[in-house]
């Protein structure tokens, strides 16, 4: 059935880097470095091995940046922040930030590492890090179906304004926009820009 109808409901919550960003102490004592373009080749290296490197390296040229953490001389978990433009594979638009705006995206902890609170740590190190950078809105989307992104994501203080369903029948995309909530702006969706797989 998935070839002629597929959907999705995504969950899109915000926060305004004005408020106080707890830290959070993940389980494990890991070291948070981001990773930006023009990194060191060690530290690019170390990032390709939990990622693909020409994925890696096409997210870097634009601007996004990489928060990874280490525990004992390898990158366990990582997210990465958007400043201008990410393709949100999960409905086929390509999202448009505003002045001001990230958008946080793509977290991954290894298997062997779930569970010891290292994705709401990671989120927060990013929170912390744009805000000091002067940006003055984070977003970030999680499926329904992903209990422990939406955990995470409320843990740093993150709330839900919005959530979109998306149908793609017979190969025609559709998203359905729910209301705003909390007084909180929309965002920019246009048609995926991305062809050539995960951007």
């Amino acid at each position: 059935m998935e070839w002629w109808f597929r959907w999705n409901r995504l969950y899109l919550y915000a926060l305004t880097l004005e408020e106080y960003i707890s830290p959070i102490n993940p389980k494990e004592e890991v070291e948070f470095v981001f990773i930006l373009s023009g990194e060191s080749a060690a530290r690019l290296g170390d990032l390709f091995q939990v990622m693909r490197k020409k994925v890696a390296l096409k997210r870097l040229e634009r601007g996004d940046v990489a928060c990874v953490a280490y525990w004992r001389g390898r990158i366990i978990a990582y997210c990465w922040a958007a400043f201008k433009r990410a393709e949100i594979g999960e409905i086929d638009r390509t999202l448009l930030l505003r002045e001001g705006e990230c958008y946080l995206y793509d977290a991954y902890t290894l298997e062997g590492f779930r569970g010891k609170g290292l994705y709401p740590a990671i989120l927060g190190c990013i929170l912390r890090y744009v805000k000091g950078k002067g940006f003055g809105r984070a977003l970030i989307f999680a499926l329904k179906s992903n209990q422990p992104s939406h955990h995470g994501i409320r843990r740093v203080g993150f709330r839900l304004f919005q959530v979109i369903t998306y149908i793609r029948w017979l190969g025609f995309p559709l998203c359905f926009y729910g209301r705003l909530r909390g007084g909180e702006k929309g965002i920019q969706l246009v048609k995926c820009e991305c062809k050539e797989g995960p951007c």
